[in-house]
This record gives C-alpha cells, structure tokens and sequence, in this order.
C-alpha cells in the first residue's frame, strides 16, 4: 500500500476535479491567424511561425491570439489585427518585460515561482538582458531546457568575470534541469508499465502514487524557476524515490 502525504493527496484530488472538468472549456473561436500566415510565407520558411505548428503549444489548440491578442476568428485582415502591437513596444503583451505574465495566464504556478526569484525584480527593473520565458524555452517552440545549452544562457551574467558571478550555480542549475529531464523519462516509464496492470484496484492505487509523484515533479519545476536549487534538489530527490519504488513495483508480474 502507497503512503501519500495528506498535502499531495489534496493535489491529486485537485488535478483530477481539474481534469474532469476539461471537457466543460467553452470551444475556441476558429483561429485564421496561422492559416492566413502561412498562406502568406508561401514558399519562404518563416522560423517563428515553423517554430509554432511543431510545438506542443499548437498541438493543445493554442493559436498566435493567445499571446499576440487580434481577433483570431475575423477573415479582415485590419480586424484581424485591431490591438495587435509589435514586440518592442511596451505595451504589447510580448514585450520581453510583459512576457512572463502572458505566459502566466496558462502556467500560472511558474509564473508564480518566477515572481519570487532576484530575475523578476531585474526585469521589472527594466534590465535589458535579464532571462524570462522565452530566454530557455523559446518564443514559439515551448522547447524543453537541455542542460548543456545552460551555459550559453547564463554564463553572460554569471561566468567568474561577469556582473554577477556565480560559476558554482551555473553547475547546480545543469544538475537541476538534468533532474527534471529524467524525471520526466521517470514518469512516462511508469505511466507506459501501468497500462499494462490487469487489476483495476491495483492500477487505481497505482495511478494516485503516479499523480503525487508527478505533483513533486512540478513543484521541483516551480522551485526552479523561482532559482531556489535547495529546494528543487530536494524535491528531485524525492520525486526519484517514488518513482523507484513505483517501476519497482511494476517490474512485478
């Protein structure tokens, strides 16, 4: 029998009412910003709009009004755009001091950590440089953080000669980001052995030890992106045990 701690078992509780409640989302508007786009890019490759189809933002439906603004469902190309403002200027919500915030309307819970961390302070600031959403994750690819790209990102700010250096947690931060990678691979292991359990009391049990797991997971993330490595390795540790002890149990027959 799995032992989950009362606070995870609320959060799995909370992810299951959430996820129950997906099929209530009003339906989108149909959204002919990309397809205008691309008709328009014709032959020639546009990298931003490429960047989007293959991503796992346009996989979930969430087309360019989401962050741009304009009215996805207007064939106009002036209604189409009402609103719309390029990235430089301050008042567009992808300008680079805005983005996090527009990014928070989907992943409040990261948003929230970042808020927490000496980068937002600097970014309201209005500190050019400063690292915010699309610095790892790109502005339309929502790639995942690789750990030896973390040095080109960091190192101009935090190498031993530079404004702020902090070499030391340059090399935390590549232990941190290679932790939630394989805790990833951690989970989709245990997920793909669970489809395979014939007992439905059993997979039930197992499925809930799965959930908080992975609810360690996340806020191993959201600590890191609040920059605090303290607590993102400590709840990388925890996490790898109760995914141990789930493929553990799995590799039963």
């Amino acid at each position: 029998m799995y032992s989950i701690d009362p606070c995870l078992r609320f959060g799995v509780l909370v992810a299951l009412a959430a996820l129950a409640g997906l099929d209530a989302r009003p339906a989108r508007a149909q959204d002919h910003c990309a397809d205008c786009h691309f008709a328009r890019a014709g032959a020639t490759a546009n990298p931003h709009l490429e960047d989007w189809r293959s991503s796992r933002h346009a996989a979930s439906g969430i087309g360019c009004s989401a962050c741009h603004g304009g009215d996805p469902a207007a064939v106009d190309e002036f209604e189409a755009h009402r609103g719309v403002l390029n990235s430089a200027a301050a008042a567009s919500s992808t300008h680079f001091q805005r983005l996090p915030a527009t990014c928070g309307r989907c992943h409040a819970g990261l948003f929230a950590a970042y808020r927490q961390s000496p980068h937002w302070a600097l970014l309201e600031a209005g500190t050019a440089g400063v690292p915010q959403c699309s610095t790892c994750h790109g502005e339309t690819a929502s790639r995942t953080l690789q750990p030896g790209s973390l040095a080109g990102r960091c190192s101009p700010c935090h190498s031993a000669t530079a404004k702020w250096p902090m070499p030391e947690e340059l090399e935390r931060g590549r232990g941190v980001v290679a932790g939630f990678r394989e805790l990833r691979d951690q989970s989709r292991k245990v997920a793909s052995r669970l489809r395979r359990v014939d007992s439905d009391a059993r997979r039930h049990e197992l499925e809930a030890a799965l959930l908080a797991a992975d609810a360690l997971l996340k806020e191993a993330a959201e600590a890191g992106h609040a920059f605090d490595y303290d607590a993102s390795e400590a709840l990388i540790v925890r996490a790898f045990a109760a995914y141990r002890e789930l493929l553990t149990d799995l590799g039963r027959p």
